[in-house]
């Protein structure tokens, strides 16, 4: 609030211009950049990017400096020329450059704050190839299974874009309450350690770049696996020396053998990974920015699956229609004749668009009308639907012939929704549908 309270005072040092209406921030944390040195060549990336990807003609500025304060100076940047109303903000604070987006009408959305996002990450990575390399490692799990199926990957080690993943020999028993306090269910899964590089002057700007590479590996293996997976030991510079993993655990987790037989947890059948569409849908990712938010979008609704399934509805339909606009949507020469914006689709529109990938047409509007009515119920009302009210024990219905709604909203609700985007996912990202849930969602 600080630094967007200095780039007010900067914007109406500008009387030509229409004032500013709103800032977002383009990083929460500071920008990895030396601002004496670097803020030229990062402002002019920036634009280079806009030009390439937007056709952006040019660049005007204006600037304040101060002496004698921790605020030493503060930016503004207007692409000239160009459809893109709104502008480039800097603020020079301590030893520390901030970035924003500037708005000058309406509020912020996506059409006019993404080519920021995505001019800025392409600046950083411009900068970033001629810094220090510093490798680490960490640790991830799944924290499910899919159909009773543990995900397994081959032995040896498997490379992944830049990442190598091995799996442990060894699992670890994690106890899970239940609804009282002296039981419990048992579940076992096997850690997977990471090895990776980041570039960065040093290792906290780094590490920024490795948690978003653990973060992406992550959200695709939910894909790939449909079982969530999770951070377990965060990245560390492997110069710190191994990571330690422990026998037993302040909170449960006790390691077992891969043949230790000394507990009664049943022996699970194995969900092998397809370790070259992972790797194909990594470099998808890699190549566009833009694919990365439907795959965060079912990654943390997958994490609500079990324990929230009404807003974990509300994740699914979010990428699914997100999935749509990215394959289907197509630029529109319409405007509004009010307030002169691109006309775009309705998100119902990008929803069943997406659909058609994978549904045959006489089953998109029972589908459609599902899915889209619970999803409202719980996004503007607030109702939920499946067993959260029950407190982790669902309730039978008052007949075995008629299956309590609960039972109902679970298999046509989150479940259908969590295959459908995760088919479309594959679809997407270019690897091979899902052969499964097509042939279950049809039926």
């Amino acid at each position: 609030m600080l630094m967007a309270g200095y780039l007010l005072e900067l914007t109406g040092q500008a009387p030509d211009e229409k004032p500013t209406t709103w800032i977002a921030p383009l990083r929460w944390e500071p920008l990895d950049v030396d601002p004496t040195d670097e803020a030229d060549a990062l402002v002019g990336n920036v634009f280079k990017f806009l030009s390439e990807r937007y056709g952006v003609k040019g660049h005007r500025g204006h600037a304040l400096t101060f002496e004698k304060m921790p605020l030493k100076s503060m930016a503004a940047y207007a692409a000239s020329d160009s459809d893109l109303s709104t502008k480039l903000g800097l603020v020079y604070y301590e030893k520390s450059l901030y970035a924003f987006v500037l708005g000058a009408q309406g509020m912020p959305e996506e059409a006019t704050t993404q080519p920021w996002f995505e001019a800025l990450a392409f600046a950083e990575r411009e900068k970033l190839i001629g810094a220090p390399s510093h490798e680490w490692h960490s640790v991830i799990g799944p924290t499910g299974m899919n159909n009773a199926q543990a995900p397994t990957f081959p032995e040896g080690e498997v490379v992944i874009g830049e990442l190598t993943l091995q799996s442990c020999t060894f699992s670890y028993e994690e106890r899970r309450p239940l609804s009282s306090l002296s039981s419990w269910s048992p579940y076992r899964w096997v850690p997977l350690v990471l090895k990776g590089r980041s570039r960065g002057h040093h290792w906290r700007s780094g590490e920024f770049d490795a948690l978003r590479q653990v973060h992406r590996l992550c959200g695709l293996l939910t894909v790939e696996t449909g079982v969530h997976w999770s951070l377990k030991e965060s990245p560390r510079p492997i110069e710190w020396g191994p990571i330690h993993l422990p026998d037993e655990t302040p909170l449960g987790l006790v390691k077992y053998d891969g043949a230790d037989d000394t507990i009664d947890t049943p022996v699970l059948s194995t969900l092998p990974v397809d370790c070259a569409r992972l790797a194909r849908m990594w470099q998808r990712c890699l190549k566009n920015e833009s694919l990365g938010a439907p795959v965060e979008a079912y990654y943390e609704a997958a994490s609500l699956r079990d324990s929230h399934p009404s807003f974990a509805l509300v994740g699914f339909v979010a990428t699914i229609e997100e999935v749509g606009k990215l394959m289907i949507e197509a630029p529109s020469t319409e405007r509004c004749p009010t307030c002169n914006k691109e006309r775009t689709s309705s998100s119902g529109e990008r929803f069943r668009a997406a659909l058609r990938l994978v549904l045959p047409e006489e089953k998109i509007q029972d589908v459609s009308r599902d899915l889209y009515r619970w999803r409202s119920g719980t996004a503007h009302a607030g109702r939920t639907y499946a067993w959260e009210s029950s407190f982790g024990r669902p309730l039978m219905g008052d007949s075995l012939l008629v299956s309590p709604p609960q039972s109902t909203f679970n298999v046509r609700g989150p479940m259908r929704a969590d295959e459908l985007a995760r088919d479309l996912l594959f679809v997407l990202l270019g690897g091979k549908q899902a052969i499964t849930s097509i042939d279950s969602i049809a039926q």
